[in-house]
């Protein structure tokens, strides 16, 4: 897989809505992609992996409290626009624990994350991929919830600083919920949260809320 710095993407893959709202933005989008010699079917189809693959990690992230997401934990192959993140060291929210500089985030969404989804940004086809992800860990939570009985128990925990029981616990919360409405809520909130400049600065010591 080609890695690069997240930073670049958005100069990979232009703006795309989630859908053609005329024919002049269609022309202006062909337009645009031939100018740049980039075939606009890969080009769509890239912004949708890099889409879905952030979705997909970002819930992942908030489901088992996975941090310390700085760029150089996050790979994405350029040919394609999929993502993946390394270094699960920092698990079950352990930055949070910190004296000095906790992290406060879910996931990250910084504006060179966010811009590279289009005009909709975290609010289109990313929170569409995020409610979907987020409702098949619902719906197979029973079934998570027997997996996790048996994985945790081979980590060491004690450096985390939780039980087997909290972690479960804190876990199984974060997916069960009874209503479609209830999802998309914490979907909604956790975009809000994730992309405010003021917890982003303080996630990002030195971070400007403008990059």
């Amino acid at each position: 897989m080609n890695s690069i710095i997240i930073e670049t993407i958005f100069h990979q893959f232009f703006v795309i809505g989630m859908r053609k709202t005329s024919q002049v933005t269609a022309i202006f989008f062909i337009i645009y992609y031939e100018s740049k010699h980039i075939d606009i079917e890969i080009a769509h189809e890239s912004l949708k992996n890099y889409a879905k693959t952030l979705s997909l990690w970002s819930f992942f992230c908030y489901f088992v409290g996975l941090q310390d997401r700085h760029l150089g934990n996050i790979l994405i192959n350029v040919k394609n626009g999929n993502l993946i993140f390394i270094d699960y060291s920092d698990i079950f929210e352990r930055n949070k624990q910190r004296e000095l500089f906790p992290d406060v985030l879910n996931f990250r969404m910084t504006k060179n994350i966010e811009n590279a989804l289009g005009v909709f940004k975290g609010w289109g086809i990313f929170k569409l991929y995020f409610v979907q992800i987020y409702q098949f860990f619902n719906r197979n939570r029973y079934f998570f919830q027997e997996y996790l009985k048996n994985m945790i128990p081979s980590l060491d925990l004690n450096e985390f600083g939780k039980d087997i029981t909290e972690v479960m616990k804190e876990m199984m919360t974060k997916i069960e919920k009874n209503k479609y409405e209830d999802i998309e809520a914490v979907v909604d909130g956790l975009i809000k949260f994730n992309t405010d400049e003021t917890n982003i600065k303080k996630n990002f010591r030195g971070y400007s809320g403008y990059i």
